[in-house]
């Protein structure tokens, strides 16, 4: 598997300091956690929590938009029997104003997702709320869970890979073991999950007209996003380390109604206890 000896060394220097700032020597579970999914780091035991900004290599995430109900900590604890890290996301489209860093969000982006992967967690779980596409055979309604399987990249912005990095198609990253997990209807949580998702990742960060949405599913996706893609991309360089990848989407919104981040955001917020049930079911399976 080839990798960009750069990215892979820079992220191997800010996984070991991630590991001696939160004091662990394995993890089971690094998740990434997205809108309405932040709940499971409140939830673990003997927790201990740092900003990433604090870390030695990671001072230019000060200088990204903020975006609400996001935050770049870093927490790490128990859950029953299994060792979890959470990572604040970094968006793709949160590049300084006026671009005086340009590339700045894109190149943090994979270096926190490849620290993840070099702490060699067993499962790497990417989070995030998605929009619903229209579909006539699959109705998606806001709660439901779906669980990604495939992926259209042709609408994303540049994806946090470089010059040295193999190329990889990201479905082939995702875990068909913790994705059975995860669309098992007997564990607690969410009214419905939804399972075999297409994901849809969008440049934003304005949300999809019902022009946009008609069109994507038309092309074959089910939900809508602007995040989940560069951190699979990243993990599919990968494959070859053991980790299992999962990718989890809560619907925020359908493809009708107005809306926006702060609808969203409510949305999250008001599904959070159930999500962290979902997950924490699914993570005693790692």
């Amino acid at each position: 598997m080839y990798r960009n000896q750069k990215c892979q060394s820079d992220a191997e220097s800010i996984a070991q300091k991630i590991r001696k700032h939160l004091n662990f020597e394995r993890v089971d579970v690094v998740l990434i956690p997205g809108t309405g999914w932040g709940g499971i780091a409140e939830g673990l035991q003997q927790s201990r929590t740092i900003s990433l900004i604090d870390v030695s290599g990671l001072g230019e995430l000060q200088f990204l938009q903020a975006v609400s109900g996001h935050s770049f900590g870093a927490t790490y604890g128990t859950l029953g029997t299994k060792t979890v890290l959470t990572i604040g996301r970094v968006h793709l489209y949160q590049d300084p104003y006026g671009d005086v860093r340009p590339n700045t969000a894109r190149n943090l982006s994979r270096l926190l997702s490849e620290a993840a992967l070099r702490l060699k967690p067993k499962a790497f779980i990417v989070t995030a709320g998605v929009g619903a596409l229209p579909h006539e055979r699959k109705t998606y309604n806001v709660g439901d869970v779906a669980v990604i399987r495939n992926f259209i990249t042709v609408y994303a912005p540049k994806l946090p890979l470089f010059d040295g990095d193999d190329f990889k198609a990201p479905q082939f990253t995702i875990s068909n073991r913790l994705a059975a997990i995860a669309e098992n209807p007997t564990l607690p949580g969410p009214g419905c999950v939804q399972p075999n998702a297409v994901h849809v990742m969008v440049k934003g960060p304005n949300i999809e007209t019902n022009l946009d949405k008609l069109k994507l599913a038309a092309e074959g996706g089910t939900v809508v996003g602007l995040s989940i893609l560069p951190e699979v991309a990243v993990a599919s360089l990968y494959e070859d380390s053991g980790t299992e990848v999962l990718a989890l989407a809560l619907v925020t919104n359908g493809w009708v109604e107005k809306h926006d981040h702060k609808k969203v955001k409510v949305t999250g917020e008001e599904e959070t206890a159930v999500l962290e049930e979902y997950l924490t079911a699914i993570i005693a399976q790692v």
